[in-house]
């Protein structure tokens, strides 16, 4: 793959490791779809930007800098290469997935968390070798930025991942019961949403996707995690056509309307912070 290119019309396969004890996570994951945050809502960021601003971990504070800088030279010099900020990672083989797992290690690399997933028609992705991220990331040495968004190896062992603008199907469903486990525990009052939200999903709608969402508002600016739920206000008599269609033929009620939808409550993942210390990248990337 080129550094920037749509893939093709069947679309392109690849690995990524899915973190299922994560209530967010685990609800994406049952719901079918990954996706970079972006398309679905210009002022939206990727998972990877909202957890720097959420967990503050000593490694998180240390690496956001860098992070910060080599968004500021993509959108200098290397605008094709798909933003780290904005989008969603993947490894295009399995045996990439594994030598990442054992570079990195921890929670987030388990192989009982590796699904198979297709990158949707239409999503751009640029390839890099995570090695150059892996050994220099928070170090203060940004020489090697340049050549990793010009997707250059590092060595004579890359470990190649996609950074995709776009969706990605998950193709894999075995490890539905492990995610609705999870969402059991954290939102119990919405099984029914998420179900439906899965449903949606098969049929084409961005119904019960969770995103993350900055407002910017003076030097103060604020992170929300939003779901995509307007069609329970009734205005979208296509959509419940289709949830009717599914009702027949299975037996289930979802369409109903008595039928009461509980939203997962998401305001724990809420923060406000100091939009000055994201100048001049914050400012490019949302318009």
């Amino acid at each position: 793959m080129s550094i920037s290119a749509s893939v093709n019309q069947k679309g392109e396969r690849g690995f990524v490791y899915l973190n299922l004890q994560h209530p967010l996570i685990a609800w994406l994951a049952y719901r079918g779809q990954i996706f970079s945050a972006s398309a679905l809502d210009p002022q939206a960021v990727s998972l990877n930007f909202a957890w720097y601003l959420i967990f503050k971990s000593a490694h998180r504070v240390r690496n956001f800098p860098d992070e910060l800088a080599l968004e500021n030279l993509r959108q200098a010099k290397y605008l094709p290469a798909v933003s780290r900020l904005r989008g969603f990672y993947i490894f295009p083989t399995k045996k990439d997935a594994l030598a990442a797992a054992r570079r990195q290690g921890g929670q987030s690399f388990q192989s009982s968390t590796l699904v198979e997933v297709e990158i949707a028609p239409g999503s751009k992705a640029s390839r890099h070798d995570m090695n150059w991220v892996s050994r220099n990331l928070g170090t203060g040495n940004q020489a090697w930025f340049g050549d990793y968004l010009a997707g250059a190896p590092e060595s004579s062992n890359p470990i190649w991942e996609y950074i995709v603008e776009g969706r990605a199907n998950i193709i894999d469903t075995s490890f539905r019961s492990a995610a609705i486990r999870t969402v059991e525990v954290c939102w119990p009052n919405s099984l029914d949403l998420l179900e439906l939200s899965r449903i949606a999903n098969q049929r084409g709608s961005d119904f019960g996707a969770i995103i993350p969402i900055v407002t910017p508002s003076g030097d103060r600016h604020q992170l929300n995690f939003c779901i995509r739920a307007n069609e329970l206000r009734g205005n979208c008599p296509q959509f419940w056509t289709e949830i009717a269609e599914y009702d027949g033929k299975h037996g289930t009620n979802f369409a109903d309307p008595r039928k009461q939808f509980r939203l997962p409550d998401l305001r724990e993942y809420s923060v406000f912070f100091d939009g000055n210390n994201f100048v001049p990248p914050l400012r490019k990337i949302f318009p």
